[in-house]
């Protein structure tokens, strides 16, 4: 209840209060109580758990900013192991508590790096592999700009990046041209059961 609290009191904890209140009163005015589709465009804290107060249990879509493994933990502590379960979202990088995937190279360099800088961190914060993907594909782009980087080398080299990011699931890539930066083109489908987010098929395009 303690951990319930204090998320409620933060900074995210009152904006995703706020933002599920102006939610629930929209379905008041509408008549519309009880959606068949809840779409969580902010940290999955609150709306599972009123969710199952209120006995709703409506299909959830997750942002895939969203669906941090320690946050979802987090959630089915205060409520029950079922709450978020079925709830589908995107993901595009390794998840190193999923079981199936720490056999990898990514998630087995993830967590080598982790324990040797981080030891105090915990490596389920899915802010971690984030960070160790941008950070080696930053590595890679100084490695194409040259041996006296310029701040137009790097940019070039930030432009033409064609790279297999360990830190990244199956199949994906990072790849930019000097019209788009966007460099995630494909990602995954995946679902929370079990207590992790579970990759479903094949990667899809991402627009």
């Amino acid at each position: 209840m303690f951990g319930l609290l204090g998320y409620l009191t933060s900074p995210i904890g009152l904006i995703s209060l706020g933002l599920l209140v102006l939610c629930v009163v929209h379905a008041i005015r509408t008549g519309n109580i009880f959606p068949w589709i809840y779409v969580m465009v902010f940290l999955p804290g609150i709306g599972p758990l009123v969710a199952k107060k209120l006995g709703w249990t409506p299909d959830e879509y997750v942002t895939s900013v969203s669906i941090d493994p320690a946050v979802m933990q987090i959630v089915r502590l205060n409520a029950s192991p079922k709450t978020g379960a079925g709830a589908t979202s995107t993901a595009f990088l390794h998840d190193p508590t999923n079981p199936t995937q720490k056999g990898s190279a990514g998630v087995k360099l993830y967590l080598q790096i982790m324990k040797r800088y981080l030891p105090s961190e915990d490596p389920r914060a899915v802010a971690h592999i984030y960070g160790m993907m941008a950070a080696y594909a930053m590595v890679d782009a100084l490695k194409h700009a040259g041996k006296s980087p310029t701040r137009a080398s790097l940019l070039r080299a930030a432009q033409h990046l064609t790279e297999t990011n360990p830190f990244l699931l199956p199949g994906l890539t990072l790849a930019t041209t000097p019209t788009d930066y966007f460099p995630i083109g494909r990602t995954y489908l995946v679902r929370y059961l079990h207590g992790f987010w579970n990759v479903l098929g094949k990667p899809l395009k991402t627009s």
